[in-house]
């Protein structure tokens, strides 16, 4: 036993300058690759100026809705679209003029006049009789 443990080569000892080399070295590697990570954003393939200079899609504004359901105005080639986004899909409402989207007044914003009113409650009330009917028969929509 003495004879292999004498042919070894002995042990470095860890200093504080070989720690400190150590940690500069991984601290340059580091630095090194958030520095590629940030140049391949900002001007890479999928970077937010080339798809803005190749009239990609431009989020113009967003409504949130519910927890993951939203409308919004996108514009994309100079149209202006209205979007409905789900966690499922999202679906084209419809398209936009040039300023629709900022004149409309919202609904909330103005009263509605009694006539409209009622005639809203009572499309809800069929609605809902309408719906409770397709769930008595078995109906699913």
């Amino acid at each position: 036993m003495d004879n292999a443990t004498a042919s070894l080569p002995p042990i470095p000892e860890l200093g504080m300058g070989s720690l400190l080399h150590t940690a500069g070295a991984l601290l340059l590697v580091l630095l090194v690759l958030w520095a590629a990570l940030w140049m391949l954003r900002r001007f890479g393939p999928f970077s937010t100026r080339r798809v803005l200079a190749k009239g990609g899609p431009l989020l113009r504004e967003r409504l949130m809705l519910g927890n993951r359901q939203s409308v919004v105005v996108v514009e994309v080639q100079g149209r202006r679209l209205l979007l409905g986004v789900t966690e499922q899909e999202i679906r084209l409402l419809t398209e936009l003029d040039g300023d629709a989207a900022t004149v409309a007044e919202p609904a909330a914003a103005r009263p509605a006049a009694p006539a409209e009113e009622k005639a809203a409650t009572e499309n809800f009330e069929d609605l809902l009789a309408w719906s409770e009917d397709d769930a008595d028969s078995g109906v699913r929509g």
